[in-house]
């Protein structure tokens, strides 16, 4: 028989200590009011939710989209000023750091220019100048092929005339 099925000695289980009844009461109280404020947490929660019409509803949609366009409208609002002040700062840069335009930068571009197309005009001179001497060159030489008809045709009578010889 094992101490514990016994019927002398007491079960030696935790809920079987003996607890003073004011200790027993304070930690049963303590629990009952946990579980009091549970309950009347879900109690005073509703179960259902509040019935609101379908204008209201659409009116509160109305008025969070309205705030959303509102807010996104200052941040553009806010964004194009920023960008604003970035382009006034970069003219003043520019105006305090480009040096002033000068004529004589304006008159050497014109020279250039002129330069520029006496260049192209002797070129184009020099180009048609080379495709005249390449055509009149083609005109005054035979082909390839004359001229390998020549040859063999010389070959051809220079072996005739050593046959005839003997």
């Amino acid at each position: 028989m094992s101490i514990h099925s016994s019927p002398l000695s007491p079960s030696m289980c935790s809920f079987d200590y003996p607890l003073a009844n004011p200790v027993r009461k304070i930690v049963t109280n303590s629990r009952l009011v946990g579980v009091q404020k549970k309950v009347s947490k879900l109690t005073k929660r509703p179960t259902q939710p509040e019935s609101i019409s379908t204008i209201q509803i659409m009116q509160n949609l109305i008025k969070e989209h309205e705030a959303r366009v509102q807010e996104h409208e200052a941040r553009v609002q806010e964004h194009e000023a920023r960008m604003q002040k970035l382009m006034d700062d970069h003219e003043q840069f520019l105006r305090d750091f480009r040096p002033p335009p000068r004529k004589v930068k304006e008159s050497l571009n014109t020279n250039a220019e002129l330069d520029q197309q006496a260049v192209v005009e002797k070129e184009t001179d020099n180009i048609s100048s080379f495709t005249n001497s390449i055509i009149q060159e083609n005109i005054a030489k035979p082909s390839w092929w004359e001229t390998a008809l020549k040859i063999i045709h010389t070959l051809i009578s220079d072996l005739f005339s050593f046959v005839r010889l003997k």
